[in-house]
């Protein structure tokens, strides 16, 4: 894999924030079967590149010592592409029934963040957001045969959108601190593993009826964490946290 990306911002006045974000990222993958003294090849990511371009604004303002308000939004388009000449997509069309092998995600993210100062010491936070995430170059165009077995990406994956809501506070006495916080996010397609069933029939030889592959479902995951500080003797600190998360989805894929 192959990455490279960056930004470039500026400052809008004192309280807001605007750039633009990019980056290209590359996955190819070949793999190899030695079946019967015959070494064959296959591309299973085929040279997947990744490019993406975003702008966004961001702006955070305090309405009075005790009250600050935060938050941003942006806007990203994204392509997804196969770049091997010639490649055969017949798998994609046996599982997916489909042969595409180009892509384009467009899609908006935002959030917004309350800070409160309840008492000296003391904050609470607030916060919600939404934001997206493309599926990756193994999750759409994977890509293998073996004699008993097939594993093929779903190049009709659509993006996940994950909603999110989270609160908690921040106590600080001196050199110390506790943070906890809960969190609850609503997942529209989430991506999981799942035996897809053939679609289309081929045209020569044997396929297996189904084929390890990727699905959409909608899920929930929710928890909390806890971060914290305590100071010591002779300038020691002992920090640390935890956290707990559970998930579920709308029906229990197959594997």
């Amino acid at each position: 894999t192959h990455a490279i990306g960056g930004r470039v911002e500026t400052d809008i006045g004192r309280d807001i924030t605007f750039g633009v974000e990019s980056y290209w990222r590359n996955w190819d993958m070949l793999s190899f079967s030695n079946m019967v003294m015959r070494i064959t090849s296959m591309n299973s990511i085929p040279d997947v590149d990744t490019r993406t371009v975003g702008t966004y604004i961001d702006f955070r303002h305090a309405f009075m010592e005790k009250l600050k308000l935060s938050g941003g939004f942006r806007v990203d388009h994204a392509t997804t592409q196969v770049d091997v000449a010639n490649f055969n997509s017949d798998l994609y069309y046996l599982y997916q029934n489909t042969r595409s092998l180009h892509n384009q995600d467009n899609y908006p993210s935002g959030n917004v963040r309350v800070n409160l100062g309840l008492a000296k010491g003391m904050d609470l936070f607030v916060g919600v957001g939404s934001n997206a995430r493309i599926p990756d170059g193994e999750e759409r165009y994977f890509n293998r045969k073996t004699p008993m077995a097939v594993t093929v990406g779903n190049p009709l994956l659509p993006s996940t959108r994950n909603t999110q809501a989270d609160a908690g506070f921040t106590l600080n006495l001196g050199r110390s601190y506790i943070k906890p916080s809960l969190f609850y996010s609503n997942l529209d397609n989430y991506i999981v593993v799942n035996e897809q069933p053939r679609q289309n029939m081929p045209s020569s030889g044997m396929m297996p009826a189904t084929a390890g592959s990727y699905q959409n479902v909608n899920a929930r995951i929710y928890g909390g964490e806890i971060g914290y500080a305590f100071g010591l003797p002779h300038s020691l600190t002992l920090s640390g946290g935890g956290s707990y998360s559970r998930g579920t989805v709308d029906r229990k894929p197959l594997f």
